[in-house]
């Protein structure tokens, strides 16, 4: 999910390859698993924080917490969301989401939103239908709500989870569908993302592929994608009123060990990104 971390000056981007103009395929997901590869999916929890900037001032900054777990829903593979502001803050700023995703597909089953306002969100998703209540205050009655979209879709807000899962991103065009909740979105929007450059990063020691897409959307996107947690180091928007909002996040506690690795998971192996050269970045929908 879009949000800027500085926790250590680990990872440094050490090689920047752009993709030469080629000829694309153009690959949509609609919903199926031909195209997602969660295999080397595993369970970490990730801190972040979103920064915004404009003409070189700091508008707004949030931190939070990521956490990705595996777990059955009704009989079938899910990955399970849970994003949760900081503990102690101010409770009128708090907030927590709850997402299930369906473990083939990326695609969203239950959504939880909860925020220290008394704002509250529930939906469930089944195919193409997106059924909840909204409830706009604390003291307000919830409103329900039953949508139908165009397609099977994936959440906006969390829509690098779904990029962060395609099986190959050399040669080809991606088509997403997505939609927001609780109401700004309910219908789908097509965003379309492509890879544009590789980089060769160290992380904590270790040399990283890093694969670069950037979107084409209503705002300039830019997301950096590795094959291991975090899965995503980096989320960029250049948005419509000139401000620029930068998310980084630093994996907190690695995945279980293999049997063979018996002192546990291992922990703080933070990031920091340091680009060897700025892109303009590509589309990102508002968060749900």
């Amino acid at each position: 999910m879009s949000h800027s971390l500085r926790l250590g000056p680990i990872l440094v981007l050490l090689a920047c390859t752009r993709a030469g103009a080629q000829q694309a395929d153009t690959i949509t997901l609609s919903g199926g698993a031909e195209h997602i590869d969660l295999s080397r999916f595993a369970p970490h929890v990730v801190a972040a924080t979103q920064v915004v900037t404009k003409n070189g001032s700091v508008v707004r900054s949030s931190s939070f917490t990521n956490r990705w777990t595996v777990e059955d829903a009704g009989g079938a593979p899910a990955i399970r969301l849970t994003i949760d502001s900081p503990a102690g803050g101010p409770a009128a700023s708090s907030f927590h989401y709850d997402f299930l995703f369906d473990r083939r597909t990326t695609l969203p089953l239950k959504a939880t939103q909860r925020f220290g306002s008394g704002r509250a969100v529930d939906a469930t998703m089944q195919g193409v239908r997106v059924t909840g209540l909204v409830q706009p205050e604390r003291d307000a009655q919830p409103q329900p709500f039953d949508v139908s979209l165009e397609s099977p879709s994936y959440l906006a807000g969390v829509v690098d989870f779904t990029l962060a899962a395609v099986r190959d991103w050399r040669g080809v065009v991606v088509r997403v569908p997505v939609f927001g909740l609780p109401s700004a979105q309910r219908h789908t929007q097509w965003l379309t993302f492509r890879a544009t450059r590789t980089d060769s990063a160290r992380v904590g020691g270790r040399m990283l592929r890093v694969t670069v897409i950037e979107g084409d959307g209503p705002s300039r996107d830019e997301i950096w994608l590795v094959n291991e947690p975090p899965y995503e180091l980096a989320w960029i928007q250049h948005n419509a009123d000139g401000s620029v909002t930068r998310l980084e996040q630093a994996l907190v506690i690695d995945p279980a060990p293999a049997p063979d690795e018996p002192h546990g998971p291992r922990a703080h192996r933070n990031h920091r990104l340091a680009p060897c050269h700025r892109t303009a970045a590509r589309p990102r929908p508002a968060a749900p």
